[in-house]
This record gives structure tokens, C-alpha cells and sequence, in this order.
């Protein structure tokens, strides 16, 4: 073990680990410091008169020494020095009259840092508010005598209040250093741990998205055996929901957000695919318009599947004897966190389709429910338009 660079192994956290090191070194530069006062005052002063804080120093700074040595716990340290610097620095200032007090308000501040650095911010505040009272004060009932009994001093004096001057600064160096190496420390974890999250959580849409399509194959595997064209039908109704929520993960493993979607990009895809599964044998024209950017999670997953039934319903019954298929889906943007969702086609829906439908309808009105939102449908010879107000629920979360 080097005299400056003690064995940290003992702490698994880095901050634990600094927070030891600056310990000991703080007391092996004290006891280093208080010896260096010690042999100045010995030129001057008889052992018995050298002043009692060298001593002081000298005494604690060894024994903290001892104790991190044996027990590891900086903080009984931290507490001993800003405890000791508190008190002596007051002391200082209302009794050493004799004195410039100039490094009295550097170790001030130093016994404020280490209050912040080496236990905590409350403590931290707490020392500043005992140094704002001792301060007024001093400048209330001292600072007059301080004024009128500081005769001129002597080259002893000087050199001693400079080497005390400079040890205090040092300090304070020390400590600012630790906390710009700390706050340094703890940007590098921050963005290594969102790294790492955004990892994990694109790897659990990828095997989300991933198990959808199993589950999706299997369905279809099924649906091959199926004898009865109503039963393929519910099959490739619930095929399709399952795929509405898998390129939702897709989208979101994709994207460089985690949280959400882009909209647009999102319902192209979708309409895409469920357009090539149709048995349409007509040309269909799906026209995608959103004001919208982003969707969270919250809101996109009923929003899809309320789209996905209301072009699933539309490609299966609502163009029969017509020469093409035109779909409009348009979202624009509403005051206090809602949004217009607007469907039209140009379809022909008879009776009979719209009783077969009424499953669909009726999830839609689920859905509708979920998003805090109402709709309405306008059925006539030109086609057939939806429109709703829905809430953007994850704006509401926020």
C-alpha cells in the first residue's frame, strides 16, 4: 500500500471507494502539515507554548489515521474534521483577535465541501447555515476588536498564516477536484447504464415481436385445417390484431425511441399489410395524413387496432362491385391532449355486412372507451367515414 494510495478493495462503489481516499489523504496531509507547524513553532516557542490547535490537529488527524486504517468507515473522519474545522475556525474568529482571519473563511468553505462531498446534502446545508450565524456573529460583536487590536506581525507570523493560507486552498482544490471527478464519474454511468437499458429494452421488443410472429404462424398453420370459411375468417380477424402489436415492437426496436412511435410511418406499414393479405382483386389506394409525430405506448395500441378493424371491415365487405378502393386516414391535432381520428371509403355497405361486422364495431367501441374518446359513422351512397375524438392518453400520464 502506497503512503497516498491505500487499498480501496474493500468498497465495491466507486464513490465509496473516493470518498476512503480522500479521507486518508486528508490526514496523512494533516499530520504532514501539523509536523510542518510544529518544527516552525518549535524555532520560536518552548514545546509547552507551542499553540494547542497544532497539537490538536496533530493528535486527531493520527488517530483518524489509525481508525481508517482498521475499521474503514470515512465517515467517522468526515464528521471528526468538519466538526473540529467548524468549531475552530469561530473559535478563531472571536477569540485569535490577534489575527488577519483571512484562512479562517477558506476553511470555512473547506468544512462546507466536505460536508457536501464526504456525507451529504443536508449536511452540507446544515454547515452553511451554522457558518451564516457564526459569521454575523463575529461581524456583530468581534470584528471591532479584531480591527483595533491587529498590530503589525512579525515575519514568523506571516510565514506561518501563509503556509496555513496555502494548506487551506489546497484543500479546497482537493475537494473541488473530487467533485468535478464525481459528477464526471457519474454522467460516464448514467449514459452507460441508458446504453445498456436501451440495449435490453430494444433485445425484449425484438423477442416480443419475434414470439408475435410464432404465435401468428401457428394461427395460420391452424387455419389451413380449418373446413368452414367463417372459422378462416375469425382466424385471419385475430391474425391480424396479433400483427397490429407486433409492428408495434418491430417499430420500437427499430427506432432510436423506446417509448414511441412514429405515427405516420407506423400506419403505412400497417395498412400495407393488411391491404396485401386482402382478396381484393381491385386496385386499392390507402392515403395516410397525420399531424401527429409521435404516439406513446398507451395510445397507440387501441389506435391500432381500432385502424386495423376499420380497414380489415372495409376490405372485406365494403367493396364488393366496385372498380377500386379508395381509404383516407387522417389524424390532426385537438386542443387539451386530443386528437381527430378520420376514416373514409369509398365502400357500399348493405345490411348484411353490417350485422357480420358487428363484432368489429363493437371492439371498436372498446377501444374507443380506452382512449377516453366517442366517434361517429356516416354511412351513404358516396362511401363510408368515421370520425373521432380521442385523448392522447400518454400526454395525460406526463
Amino acid at each position: 500500500m502506497k503512503l497516498f494510495t491505500p487499498n480501496t478493495d474493500f468498497y465495491d462503489n466507486i464513490y465509496d471507494k473516493g470518498k476512503y481516499l480522500l479521507a486518508w489523504r486528508l490526514s496523512i496531509s494533516f499530520v504532514i502539515f501539523s509536523i510542518f507547524l510544529f518544527s516552525l513553532s518549535i524555532i520560536k516557542y518552548s514545546v509547552i507554548d507551542i499553540p494547542w490547535p497544532i497539537y490538536l490537529t496533530l493528535f486527531l488527524s493520527t488517530a483518524l489515521l489509525v481508525i481508517l486504517k482498521k475499521q474503514k468507515k470515512y465517515k467517522i473522519a468526515f464528521w471528526t474534521y468538519i466538526t473540529v474545522i467548524t468549531a475552530l475556525v469561530h473559535i478563531s474568529l472571536n477569540v485569535f483577535v490577534t489575527t488577519t482571519h483571512y484562512v479562517d473563511f477558506v476553511w470555512m468553505i473547506s468544512s462546507i465541501l466536505l460536508g457536501f462531498i464526504g456525507i451529504n446534502k443536508k449536511t452540507g446545508i446544515v454547515l452553511t447555515i451554522i457558518n451564516v450565524f457564526g459569521l454575523a456573529y463575529f461581524y456583530l460583536y468581534s470584528i471591532e476588536t479584531t480591527i483595533t487590536v491587529l498590530a503589525e506581525m512579525s515575519l514568523f507570523s506571516k510565514v506561518a498564516e501563509f503556509s496555513e493560507m496555502v494548506f487551506s486552498l489546497f484543500v479546497v482544490s482537493y475537494l473541488m477536484h473530487l467533485f468535478v471527478k464525481f459528477n464526471t464519474v457519474t454522467k460516464t454511468e448514467n449514459r452507460t447504464t441508458n446504453i445498456e437499458n436501451s440495449i435490453l429494452v430494444k433485445e425484449i421488443h425484438h423477442r416480443v415481436k419475434n414470439n408475435l410472429q410464432i404465435v401468428i404462424s401457428l394461427l395460420r398453420l391452424q387455419q389451413n385445417e380449418l373446413k368452414s370459411d367463417e372459422a378462416k375468417q375469425q382466424f385471419s380477424e385475430a391474425i391480424n390484431r396479433i400483427m397490429v402489436m407486433s409492428l408495434i415492437h418491430q417499430k420500437l426496436y427499430q427506432d432510436k425511441s423506446l417509448a414511441e412511435i412514429k405515427i405516420k410511418d407506423y400506419l403505412h406499414d400497417l395498412s400495407s399489410d393488411i391491404s396485401s393479405l386482402s382478396t381484393l382483386t381491385i386496385p386499392i389506394r390507402i392515403n395516410v395524413e397525420s399531424q401527429l409525430e409521435k404516439v406513446g405506448l398507451k395510445t397507440i395500441v387501441p389506435l391500432g387496432l381500432i385502424i386495423n378493424e376499420l380497414l380489415s371491415n372495409s376490405l372485406k365487405h365494403a367493396f364488393k362491385g366496385k372498380s377500386d378502393a379508395e381509404i383516407s386516414i387522417s389524424l390532426k391535432t385537438l386542443a387539451n391532449d386530443k386528437f381527430k381520428l378520420v376514416y373514409i371509403d369509398n365502400g357500399l355497405w348493405d345490411k348484411h355486412t353490417e350485422e357480420y361486422s358487428s363484432f368489429g364495431l363493437e371492439l371498436i367501441d372498446i377501444l374507443t372507451s380506452q382512449l377516453d374518446g366517442t366517434f361517429k359513422r356516416n354511412i351513404s351512397a358516396n362511401g363510408t367515414s368515421y370520425e373521432f375524438v380521442l385523448n392522447n392518453v400518454d400526454l395525460e400520464s406526463n
